[in-house]
C-alpha cells in the first residue's frame, strides 16, 4: 500500500539541485551531449475535486465528492532524443493529495490523514522548439503528449472511523508543455506543467463488504526538473 506521506526531503532535495545544476555546469568545460539522457522531477499537485459512487453489496449505491487540498508529485524519466528537435521517454511519476472531507453517505464526512495518490508509468513524446541562446545556457521551450498505466490509484480513507484502502488501475495519458535550459555541460535544467487524465476509476476495496469507489482523477502539475545527457 502507498503511504500518504509526501517524502518533502526528497522533493526539497530535487528543488534545490535544480538550482545547484547551474553553477556545476559553467564549472565545466563545453561537451558534445549524448542523445540519452534522465531527469528528476519535482512539484505541486492539483487533483480536481472528484465526483464519486459508492457502490456497496447488496446496499443501494451513493453518490457525492471528494474535497481534495494541495499535493506533490516527484519521479523521473529516461529518454532519447530521436533527432535535435523529436524525443521520447520513459517517465515514473508519484503524485499524492491530501483528501480534507468528503460528501459521500457511508464515507465518514471529515477526514484525517487520508489522501488520494498514483503512481503513473508513461511513454512521452516530445517537441522542441529552437528557441534562444544567452550567454550562459540556450532556452529551448517543449510541447508533447504522453500515454501509459496510473498502475496503482488508491485512496486511503476513514469508514466508520477506520482508514479503508481502495485501489485499481487505469490507462491515462497528459499533455506537456515547459522550457528547458542547456548549459554549457550535459547538465540541464527546466520548468513544464502537465496536464493528467485517467478518467473514471473504479477502485476496489481491500476489506470485505465495502464494495467498489468509482471516482474521476484528473489534473494539473507544475514540475521543475534536473537532468544530464550521456
Amino acid at each position: 500500500m502507498m503511504r500518504t506521506a509526501i517524502p518533502l526531503a526528497m522533493l526539497s532535495l530535487t528543488l534545490s539541485t535544480a538550482l545547484v545544476c547551474p553553477a556545476l555546469a559553467l564549472a565545466q568545460s563545453s561537451t558534445d551531449s549524448g542523445r540519452w539522457y534522465v531527469t528528476l522531477n519535482g512539484g505541486s499537485s492539483a487533483i480536481n475535486d472528484p465526483s464519486v459512487n459508492l457502490q456497496r453489496p447488496s446496499l443501494p449505491s451513493t453518490t457525492g465528492k471528494l474535497n481534495l487540498g494541495g499535493g506533490a508529485l516527484y519521479g523521473g524519466s529516461v529518454g532519447y532524443w530521436i533527432n535535435p528537435s523529436v524525443r521520447v521517454e520513459g517517465e515514473l511519476a508519484y503524485r499524492s493529495n491530501r483528501v480534507k472531507s468528503t460528501t459521500v453517505a457511508g464515507i465518514d464526512a471529515q477526514q484525517t490523514d487520508a489522501d488520494l495518490a498514483s503512481l503513473a508509468f508513461m511513454v512521452n513524446g516530445l517537441y522542441d522548439f529552437e528557441g534562444w541562446q544567452t550567454s550562459f545556457a540556450r532556452f529551448r521551450p517543449f510541447v508533447g503528449a504522453g500515454v501509459g498505466l496510473a498502475q496503482e490509484i488508491d485512496t486511503d480513507i476513514k469508514v466508520g472511523g477506520v482508514s479503508r484502502e481502495f485501489s485499481g488501475d487505469r490507462f491515462a495519458y497528459q499533455l506537456v508543455g515547459g522550457v528547458n535550459w542547456y548549459y554549457r555541460s550535459g547538465w540541464f535544467a527546466g520548468a513544464r506543467v502537465k496536464w493528467f487524465n485517467a478518467g473514471s476509476v473504479d477502485l476496489a476495496s481491500s476489506t470485505a463488504n465495502l464494495g467498489t469507489l468509482k471516482t474521476d482523477y484528473r489534473g494539473l502539475s507544475a514540475e521543475l526538473s534536473v537532468g544530464y545527457r550521456f
